[in-house]
């Protein structure tokens, strides 16, 4: 009896293993990619858009007068895969928006690498990717960026900037100023030269740090739910100092900059700059 149970056992576990090794999704061969190169005409009145899915995007302003994208589409899946993923531009008026565009209903196991420059007299205005990196730099143009699973990089921006992060961090330096920044389940970092109306700053689960360039004129308030709070070298006129919540005007005041986290402490810096 015991000898008939134990080969029971052995078939069913057998069968099991076979069973879910049927279902693993492994890769079936070597990583395969395809170029994709294109160049699109751009003047002062020219606007940019960029939607990717999965894999990076990078944008470098140049002084060249079109904008020119090079893309690489790559796979673990077979050359089959790629062709259920498609790069387009579409073009209205002064707008120019570059897309990567899903042909299947079930997601394709694709990532699309993005390098584009753009002239210094076009504006870079939208920036998304479901998955993956967003690094902007040298660019003209108000600009909000946004991804999921990855980081938002953006430096010596023309412009007051915004981003949206979901599973990463939000990296901001050298701007004209920015917008609303928001981060779920990591951090941000961030230089402040110039806000444009109110503000908001906004972490759950991560940390928060702002340099601040002592000149800027604005009311402040800063709060934390699981944390705490630093303010170090920068002459914040305080109306409240408790240890997860302050208020204060900088310089004569103006609009407000609200920063919130809700896990996670807040460090307020003076900027140095350069005299």
């Amino acid at each position: 009896m015991m000898k008939r149970i134990f080969f029971v056992s052995l078939f069913l576990a057998v069968f099991l293993a076979v069973a879910f090794s049927g279902c693993t999704d492994i890769a079936p061969e070597p990583e395969v990619t395809e170029q994709f190169d294109d160049e699109y005409e751009a003047d002062d009145n020219t606007v940019l858009k960029v939607d990717n899915i999965n894999g990076q995007i990078s944008i470098n302003g140049w002084e060249g007068d079109t904008i020119t994208l090079n893309a690489i589409k790559s796979t673990l899946y077979g050359e089959d895969e790629l062709k259920k993923v498609e790069i387009t531009s579409i073009k209205s008026d002064n707008e120019i928006t570059i897309k990567t565009k899903s042909l299947t209903v079930i997601p394709p196991r694709v990532s699309v690498d993005m390098d584009i420059k753009v002239p210094n007299n076009a504006v870079v205005d939208f920036v998304e990717i479901s998955n993956g990196e967003i690094r902007i730099s040298g660019t003209k143009g108000d600009t909000f960026a946004s991804c999921s699973n990855g980081v938002v990089t953006m430096k010596n921006v023309n412009g007051y900037v915004k981003a949206h992060v979901v599973n990463g961090n939000i990296n901001v330096e050298e701007t004209k100023g920015i917008g609303n920044l928001e981060v779920s389940n990591g951090n941000i970092i961030v230089e402040i030269f110039d806000i444009k109306g109110d503000v908001n700053i906004k972490c759950i689960n991560g940390k928060i740090t702002a340099y601040i360039i002592p000149s800027l004129n604005a009311d402040i308030e800063m709060k934390t739910m699981n944390g705490i709070i630093s303010v170090e070298n920068i002459a914040i006129n305080f109306t409240k100092t408790e240890e997860t919540h302050m208020e204060g005007v900088l310089g004569d005041g103006g609009s407000k900059i609200l920063i919130e986290n809700t896990n996670g402490n807040v460090n307020i810096n003076s900027m140095l700059v350069n005299e």
